[in-house]
């Protein structure tokens, strides 16, 4: 019986910990990841490891690369982050307000790159509703016309010739 308990517990200290070294793998694998999510409003809160941003750097997805300034402010963080610089852990940098506006666009907008953005959808379905509207519309006055048969105006008479 007591063997049976150590093998149990041999067992279950085996497995926890390589859960506990997985875990910590995933989450190293993955902290370019949280580097882009973090630059995703446009400047980057907190500072990481080195290793951190040359990954977010080589996993940049190419029309973000593109079309925005990610590179350069990643290159630009990873740069403060060597000379020592830059945000610290949990402190944001610059100024944020806290108006109205901004805490209801941060609240329906995405939450990370790789969501999908609910502003869009909305849009999207608004433009759908004002196509679908206009064409309503022209359907009911080409009924309309077909129903009531507009016929030619009559000719008006000649004037008197004086």
């Amino acid at each position: 019986m007591t063997r049976l308990l150590k093998t149990i517990a041999l067992v279950g200290l085996v497995a926890a910990a390589l859960g506990v070294s997985a875990g910590s793998a995933a989450a190293a694998t993955q902290c370019w990841k949280t580097v882009i999510n973090d630059w995703y409003d446009g400047h980057i809160d907190h500072r990481y490891p080195i290793p951190c941003y040359r990954q977010a750097l080589s996993h940049l997805p190419e029309d973000v690369s593109t079309y925005s300034s990610a590179r350069d402010d990643i290159t630009q963080a990873m740069q403060l982050a060597i000379a020592g610089k830059g945000p610290k852990g949990g402190k944001p940098s610059g100024p944020r307000g806290n108006g109205a506006v901004r805490t209801a666009l941060k609240d329906i907008g995405p939450k990370s790159a790789d969501s999908f953005p609910v502003p869009l959808i909305v849009l999207g379905a608004i433009a759908l509703l004002l196509i679908a509207a206009g064409s309503a519309g022209y359907l009911a006055r080409r009924m309309h016309a077909r129903r009531v048969g507009i016929s030619p105006s009559p000719s008006l008479p000649n004037p008197p010739q004086q």
